[in-house]
This record gives C-alpha cells, sequence and structure tokens, in this order.
C-alpha cells in the first residue's frame, strides 16, 4: 500500500510536469478559454507514511554485540583533541592505521632486515609509543593494524621484484604485538594498561597509487601476501591465542570476479587452516544497501570456505571521500542508515574514517571525516552527522538490548531499536525503563512520516516521557515531538511525526516511576 503511494506520487509528478507547458499556454492565449480546456492541477499527493513496530519483550531481545569507532585518533590532523567526545559516544575503539608511526619501517627501521629482529636494540618506540599513549590514556582502545600508512609505498617493502626477508618481518610484526601487549623491547611499558584486543592484518593490499599500476600498501602477487598473512597469523595466534585477529582490510571486496584480496583470501587461508577471527573491508559511499551487499557476499564466501567461525569487521566507512555531502542532511541520513544497517548484518566491529582529517582546501576548508576541524581553527565542529553519531551512541550505551524491529522493506529507510532492560537502576532519579530507537530516511526511501509502535508493555504500565529529536535539512536535534502518556490497554504506545528524507529522527522513552517493567 505504501509503496503504490509511491509510485502513485511519481507518476502524478511526471503527469504535471507534461501538463504543465499546455496549462501555461492554454492561459497565456486567451483568459476567456472555455473551462472545460483548463487542466487543473492534480490534488497534492498523501504522505508516504511509514509503519514501524518494536517489540519491546525481553523474550526477543539480545545484547547489541557491535564494536564501534573511529581511524587515527584521538586527535584531529589540526591537533584539536577529541577524546571526550569519542568517550560521549561510547566510541572507543582508535584503529592505529595512518598514524604514520605506528608503521613497521618506523618502528624497526631497517629496510633490508639486516639488524636482528629479536633485539629490543633494534627497535625505535619514542613516537608510536607516544601515539599508543594519547588514545589509552585517554580512556579508549587501540585497533592495532600492522602494516603501513598512506606515506609508506608498497608497504615499505623493496621493489617488485627484489626478494625480502618474509621471516623477519613477520618477527618483526610479532615484536610489535609483545611490545603492546607485555612491553617487550624497551620504550613505554603498557602492560596491564592496554588492554587491547583487536590485532588487524595490513591494510588494502588492493590499493594502487594513483595514476600508475604501483601498489600503495602492497607490491607484490597475492600468493606472496597469502604466505606473509598465513605466517603472521601463526605467529601472533600461537603468541596470545586471546587476541582477536582480523585481515585484510581490502578496498574492494566485490570489485572484480576473482578478487585475489577478498574472495582468494578467504579461499585460501580456509583452504590452509589459517587461525584468524575476522575478515575486514573497507568501504566508501552514501548507499546504505551497498554494504548489506558486501556482507551478504562476504558472508557467503566465508561460510563456504568453512570459516563460519570468522566475523566481519569494517574498519574504513563513510558517505563520501573529500566531499561536501558530510555537512548535509543527506550525509547524515546515509550515515545513520549505514550504521544501522552494519548492526543487523551482523558485522561485530567497525571504525570509520577519518576522524577528522585535513582536506588540503578540497571540501571548502570543512576538512573531512565526522568532525570539522578547519573551518574554525582549534575547534572541531560538529556536523550534522556527528549529531547522528551522538544518537547512536547514546541508544548503543543507555539501552544496550538491541530489539525486534519491522519496518518498511528497503535500505534507504532503517531503524534501530533498544532497551535498557525491566530495570536500570544506573540512571539519575532511579530506576526506569529507557527505550530508544534511532529511524534513518535516506535518500531514495520515499518516506515523509513515520507511524512508530512501541509494544509488549505489561498492562499496569506507568506513563512515559517521550521526545522526538529530528537532524534534517533545517537543522539539527530539531524537536519534532514531545510529551507524555502511558501506553494503550493492548500495551502499545504509538508515536507519529514527520520525517521527511533526507533526515534521521532519534526517539527516546524514559519511564516516569521505577514501577515500570517490559514482560
Amino acid at each position: 500500500q505504501m509503496a503504490s503511494s509511491s509510485c502513485s506520487q511519481r507518476i502524478l509528478v511526471g503527469m504535471w510536469k507534461f501538463w504543465w507547458p499546455l496549462v501555461s499556454s492554454l492561459a497565456t492565449v486567451s483568459a476567456t478559454a472555455p473551462p472545460s480546456l483548463l487542466v487543473p492541477p492534480p490534488p497534492p499527493p498523501p504522505p508516504s507514511t511509514f509503519v514501524v513496530h518494536v517489540d519491546i519483550s525481553l523474550s526477543v531481545a539480545s545484547p547489541f554485540d557491535f564494536a564501534y569507532g573511529v581511524d587515527h585518533g584521538p586527535l584531529c590532523d589540526s591537533g584539536v583533541d577529541v577524546a571526550s567526545e569519542l568517550l560521549q559516544f561510547g566510541s572507543m575503539l582508535v584503529r592505529t592505521h595512518d598514524s604514520g608511526v605506528l608503521d613497521w619501517p618506523v618502528m624497526y627501521p631497517h629496510p633490508h632486515f639486516d639488524f636482528p629482529t629479536d633485539d629490543p636494540a633494534s627497535y625505535v618506540w619514542d613516537a608510536a609509543d607516544a601515539y599508543w599513549g594519547r588514545i589509552v590514556d585517554s580512556g579508549l582502545e587501540p585497533y592495532l593494524r600492522l602494516g603501513t600508512s598512506w606515506g609508506q609505498l608498497g608497504g615499505g617493502l623493496p621493489p617488485a621484484g627484489v626478494p625480502y626477508n618474509r621471516t623477519a618481518l613477520v618477527d618483526v610484526l610479532l615484536h610489535t604485538v609483545r611490545h603492546y601487549r607485555e612491553g617487550w623491547g624497551g620504550g613505554r611499558n603498557f602492560s596491564g594498561t592496554s588492554n587491547f584486543k583487536y590485532v588487524e592484518l595490513w591494510n588494502e593490499p588492493d590499493s594502487a597509487v594513483t595514476g600508475t599500476p604501483l601498489g600503495r600498501f602492497w607490491n607484490r602477487s597475492a600468493t606472496d601476501f597469502y604466505d606473509l598473512i598465513h605466517d603472521t597469523a601463526v605467529a601472533v595466534k600461537t603468541y596470545d591465542p586471546s587476541l582477536i585477529l582480523s585481515t585484510d582490510g581490502v578496498a574492494l571486496a566485490i570489485g572484480a570476479a576473482d578478487a585475489p584480496y577478498s574472495w582468494g583470501l578467504i579461499a585460501e587461508l580456509g583452504r590452509r587452516g589459517t587461525p584468524f577471527d575476522a575478515f575486514s573491508w573497507h568501504a566508501y559511499t552514501d548507499k546504505p544497501e551497498l554494504y548489506l551487499t558486501i556482507a551478504t557476499a562476504v558472508r557467503e564466501h566465508l561460510d563456504a570456505a568453512g570459516l563460519q567461525h570468522v566475523q566481519q569487521h569494517v574498519t574504513e566507512f563513510f558517505p563520501c571521500i573529500l566531499c561536501s555531502e558530510e555537512d548535509t542532511a543527506q550525509g547524515a541520513a546515509a550515515f545513520g542508515a549505514t550504521l544501522t544497517t552494519l548492526v543487523h548484518a551482523d558485522v561485530k566491529a567497525a571504525t570509520l574514517y577519518p576522524l577528522c582529517s585535513s582536506s588540503e582546501g578540497r571540501t571548502g576548508g570543512h576538512g573531512w571525516g565526522l568532525f570539522d576541524d578547519e573551518s574554525v581553527p582549534g575547534t572541531a565542529v560538529w556536523r550534522p552527522l556527528t549529531h547522528v553519531y551522538a544518537a547512536f551512541g547514546d541508544l548503543m550505551q543507555r539501552t544496550p538490548l538491541q530489539l525486534a524491529t519491522s519496518s518498511p522493506n528497503t535500505t534507504a529507510f532503517t531503524v534501530l531499536a533498544g532497551s535498557s532492560g525491566p530495570m536500570h537502576p544506573s540512571w539519575p532519579g532511579g530506576p526506569t525503563l529507557e527505550l530508544r530507537a534511532l529511524v534513518s530516511s535516506a535518500t531514495g526511501s520515499g518516506c515523509s512520516r513515520v507511524v512508530l509502535t512501541f509494544a509488549g508493555f505489561e498492562a499496569a504500565a506507568s506513563q512515559f516521557d517521550f521526545t522526538v529529536t529530528v537532524v534534517n535539512g533545517s537543522g539539527t536535534n530539531l524537536e519534532a515531538l514531545a510529551g507524555n502518556a502511558p501506553p494503550s490497554p493492548k500495551g502499545e504506545l504509538t508515536l507519529t511525526f514527520d520525517l521527511v528524507e533526507p533526515a534521521v529522527a532519534m526517539v527516546r522513552l524514559t519511564g516516569i516511576n521505577s514501577e515500570q517493567t517490559q514482560s
């Protein structure tokens, strides 16, 4: 019914565009034309109302299993520290890619591997330790990427065709893990202070230097890469099986039929029995459905390779690259829908890229990333999508039980809902029930109004305070609805509000007293 309404709307608009020139000419030629010749405008189309149902029953709820964070932080490129904001968002992970200092050629500055890899004197930890220290001292959790950043061409290896000592490189990578795990090799001892658990082997082996055939992060064959990943995985998991080991941050998981660094890698690691826990991939798009397409394809290939236990991590994602869309409602809605899609697709960890990067003037002086650290020097300015990320973090932290939802079958319109549980004693004001829903209506969803029903309250439910705030083209945190009401005798509470695409709504419900429980 909703789909036909949306379709009718498009047909009516199309007819009007066709008839308008005729109407204009008739009105101009003869002001006394018979009424029968004048074509009246079509009636305004009815709003596309999307009906959403949230089941708050604890019998169908389960804890969220989704770790999230950023790449390259907690400092912006300008030096602004946004650690407090990340903590506020519950955005705990900081992937160390593009740090420029947590790269193996920087920590072990011997490209010919002519210094002992098991000798602490062969390593220089100062810059890397300072970077790592900023993360852990802020209360955040490093996601250690082993390999090289953007500035190290070819992954820091000799030119293609020139042999390198793979055994030595594996040992350097292993000793890097040992340094940050147990304090091996001198420098600052982080043992007991940085209980990181995520380690990623390499980054984008399929990326090339623009305009050249040179590999940005890898300059050898896929088979050589498989050998390095297998040997490193065995070494790291033998050292500490509790670490969650991912690979390989592929840039184009579904970009080619053979896809040697995604499908080829998955098949080969499965054949070899390589010990690893997650396959990691990247995507930059404002089309949430593409994330679902990639996640579905990755899951199919992992299962086919006998790797049903292997998770998916998305270690770089954003609506766009160096773009103005990041400052629009369109970008915010795509971002909200993407976060929800990743959770629903059973991705276990995701780190957005970048946190707040210099754009070198390519985005009108607004920078690129979660924050704008260029337009106002010394300040990390919130974008529309920053407010969406904050709302997502509020949902994940205050309502950590994921609730079942049903809504129109469109990836451009997504709903994520959570509950605090039957009683949550830690919030100010005493025990109460908290409910949240993040409703994202990306471009193309066709939505203009939402009817959202929370169902499953007990018959003797107390009243709830509710608010609906919206991010859209008119602003951020705009109040669309507020008030208080009890659930109906049927145990339902329904809220109706406008949400014209592209837009994101954050729905918050709080029980007014401590008697409220869920069934």
